[in-house]
């Protein structure tokens, strides 16, 4: 048994002062990767352009179980029995990531789904972004799985009429063979292969992509890839994995943001039957990043073994400058921030003299309050430091960023990092940051082992990248008819910037861009305001980030507009929508951030938010089915992640206050849809998930230490809590493929606020609503 401690040996990783940029970059890291991709096309700006197209190997420590015969395309292989491989390189976690794109691969290579075997593809920028968030794995790599299947196809079927001594028109490939349509002749792709291996890789304008009455797959209900395996519990999720020789550890961490060991005991730990010894992991550097966060760790020979030993430590902390932070505290600080003056990030005519020339105004503040990420499996990794490399195996949502945040606490190259992708037993945005990776990593080092380290329940609420606190102001100006004429829109919430640069208080481009200034309504006069918030713990993108609070503001607040002009939320907002248009952001000042892609792709079209809308309305009978006392209909719509979702909530509230909701109808239009089964449940999902954030959800901090430690006093949505029914529509569209695993989300909270002033007469300003007594 024994101590050891890493003392001065860490290096950090060096600061970047470029807020904006950092958070950026972290949350939408496919831009540094991907450019513009269509239905037709695919443009890399960092990858070489060799690695987006046919002949490129996979390295052999990504070799498949059997030697492919023939590997074109970082994404696509082929083996000699005639298995088609196609390597996903994006995480699942329920959302089917790991189906969905090998689906449009094989439907353009037109492979018989029966042969092809997906394989998870290891860390490695080859690949473009392998970063899971932001709801944009069809958007940005459809077209990249298009274009592997549909050249391979090509050469394939080139392959064919040269061995025949036909014209490739004569010819074409169906479902792992190619047929020739004269002679009704066939060849197999294993029987092509040696031809075809050999042939010059077809240009861009000279690949023929399917239509879309040709798909096989695509647009049909085609099962989750590890469904069978899930549900017998079968599938590996990061707490699955083992390595021989392996250490089992757990980490007490600082209970205060920013403290560190000052000094601790060990001795009763160490006599803890099956604890080996304990590793004091370094304190983080600024900027955190993903970086751990320090404290002790003890290791042993099982997970009970650690656990038991953990809570015989004591341990000194020195003072962190966060322990006299406290929520309450900051609850008002930015419910003052945002009753006074801040940035200007979006201007359109003059508000104040609009609101001085108005008929009436009406205005009112909102609060929600910090949130955990909760996935029902905790954070976990197995790491094995070994020869100067680390591999490591783990549920991550970005690879990249294991390799990145890893090699920087190891002193190595990013390269020498090798990350094994399992199952994720749920991310929201929260795997997406390795910290827990890297103390795996440490703690490997120091034993000389490969270490498993585990959060517990306990550990993942306490110490998250907690999604942000917020306060909002509105205030609207409108005419004697009730027409809006201006409206005023403050924010404040400590950013995810301040994670990557200590000290931000404003947000960043993203969070800025998630609703604060891209309202689409035809309202004379806006002004957006981005109020200062500082920051006291680790902050992060959790699933639909900024729409989260944003959208609870703005449809909550036209909901009382609305009701203040003795009128319902659709046929206020279709009037305040005006004329179908194009919504033009640059006339305010406004440089739409439009997740990341062109406004010319996915431009703000008014006349689907309308039509969803008023979908949502006609499907569930909004305005027909009458609330009355303690039985309501709630509705909102809302665009993000270029997706336009709307959504009706139905709750009812019995004599005692409990409340329950019947039903819940979502209507979404998300572009083009792949596998519409798993888009579905992605919103009925989304609806569950809303559910929680609006009833339940909420993290407190006093004296530094936060509150929750459990789903006892952090519980998110049980069945008996959650909507009985969700009613789904997806509304058919040739339009690019858009947001779902996200989207559907934001408009859950307001609607579900919205209903209870419909079935109570209460408004709900601040959430979550289980701290507002309803009857």
């Amino acid at each position: 048994m024994s101590n050891y401690s890493f003392g001065e040996s860490f290096q950090a990783e060096e600061r970047v002062s470029e807020t904006t940029r950092l958070a950026q970059e972290a949350y939408s890291q496919y831009d540094q990767s991907v450019q513009m991709l269509d239905r037709r096309g695919f443009v890399g700006t960092v990858l070489s352009a060799s690695a987006l197209i046919l002949g490129v190997s996979v390295r052999p420590s990504e070799a498949t179980a059997a030697p492919t015969s023939w590997q074109p395309s970082v994404y696509l292989g082929f083996e000699p029995n005639g298995t088609v491989v196609i390597f996903a390189h994006r995480s699942e976690m329920g959302t089917s990531s790991r189906t969905t794109l090998p689906m449009m691969l094989a439907d353009e290579l037109e492979a018989d789904w029966k042969k092809v075997r997906v394989e998870q593809a290891l860390g490695d920028e080859k690949y473009g972004s392998q970063n899971t968030d932001g709801s944009c794995s069809v958007r940005d790599f459809g077209a990249a799985m298009f274009k592997a299947g549909a050249t391979a196809r090509t050469m394939f079927e080139r392959a064919a009429a040269q061995k025949w001594g036909c014209q490739p028109g004569d010819v074409a490939a169906s479902q792992n063979k190619v047929v020739n349509g004269k002679t009704k002749q066939t060849l197999t792709y294993v029987e092509l292969l040696p031809i075809a291996m050999k042939m010059e890789v077809p240009k861009e304008h000279e690949l023929r992509y399917k239509t879309p009455d040709q798909y096989k797959l695509i647009g049909k209900k085609v099962p989750m890839l590890d469904e069978h395996d899930i549900v017998m519990g079968k599938a590996i999720f990061g707490m699955d994995a083992t390595m021989p020789g392996m250490l089992y550890a757990m980490v007490e961490r600082p209970p205060v943001y920013g403290g560190k060991v000052k000094s601790f005991d060990n001795t009763a730990a160490l006599q803890v039957k099956g604890v080996t010894q304990t590793v004091e992991l370094p304190m983080f550097k600024q900027p955190h990043m993903f970086q751990q966060l320090g404290g002790v760790a003890v290791l042993g020979n099982s997970t009970w073994a650690v656990m038991q030993g953990r809570k015989k430590l004591k341990i000194e902390w020195e003072q962190s400058p966060h322990q006299n932070y406290n929520t309450k505290d900051e609850r008002q600080f930015l419910l003052d921030s945002v009753n006074k003056p801040g940035k200007v990030v979006r201007n359109r005519g003059n508000v104040d003299a609009a609101f001085a020339k108005s008929a009436k105004t009406h205005e009112a503040n909102y609060y929600t309050p910090l949130l955990g990420h909760a996935p029902m499996e905790p954070p976990v990794a197995v790491a094995e430091w070994k020869n100067g490399t680390v591999e490591t195996w783990c549920p991550t949502q970005n690879p990249q960023a294991v390799q990145d945040a890893v090699a920087a606490a190891m002193g190595i190259d990013k390269t020498k990092v090798i990350c094994h992708v399992t199952l994720l037993g749920g991310g929201f945005g929260r795997k997406s940051k390795p910290d827990y990776v890297v103390e795996a990593a440490l703690l490997s080092k120091a034993t000389g082992k490969p270490v498993k380290v585990v959060w517990t329940r306990e550990d993942d609420i306490k110490f998250d990248y907690y999604h942000t606190v917020s306060g909002m102001h509105m205030k609207a100006g409108m005419d004697a008819d009730g027409k809006l004429n201006s409206w005023l829109f403050r924010s404040a919430f400590p950013p995810i910037a301040s994670t990557f640069a200590p000290g931000a208080q404003y947000g960043a481009e993203f969070e800025v861009g998630m609703g604060l200034n891209e309202l689409p309504y035809d309202v004379p006069n806006i002004r957006g305001e981005n109020c200062p918030a500082p920051n006291h713990l680790r902050l992060g993108w959790m699933r639909a980030v900024a729409h989260v609070y944003h959208a609870f503001g703005i449809h909550s607040f036209l909901d009382e507009l609305a009701v203040a002009n003795n009128t319902d939320y659709v046929t206020y907002v279709l009037k305040t929508l005006g004329s179908d248009r194009m919504v033009d952001l640059s006339k305010d000042g406004v440089k739409p951030w439009n997740n990341g892609m062109p406004i010319e792709k996915f431009p703000i079209n008014t006349a689907r938010l309308r039509h969803v809308l008023q979908l949502a309305a006609e499907q569930s009978g909004f305005g027909k089915k009458k609330s009355s006392k303690n039985h309501g209909f709630g509705i909102a719509a809302h665009r993000s992640f270029l997706s336009y979702v709307a959504s009706v909530v139905e709750v009812e509230i019995d004599d005692k206050g409990k409340l329950t909701i019947p039903n819940v109808w979502t209507v979404a239009d998300c572009g083009m849809v792949v596998n519409p089964d798993r888009v579905m449940a992605q919103f009925e999902g989304a609806a569950v998930f809303g559910t929680s954030v609006a009833m339940l959800g909420e993290i407190s901090a006093m004296n530094g230490r936060v509150q929750q430690s459990n789903f006892n006093d952090y519980p998110v949505a049980r069945l008996t809590e959650s909507p009985r029914n969700v009613h789904v529509h997806i509304v058919p569209s040739k339009e690019a493929s858009a947001g779902v695993g996200e989207p559907g989300v934001p408009v859950i909270v307001p609607a579900i606020t919205n209903a209870i002033f419909a079935a109570t007469g209460k408004r709900i300003r601040e959430l979550p609503v289980r701290k507002t007594k309803l009857v």
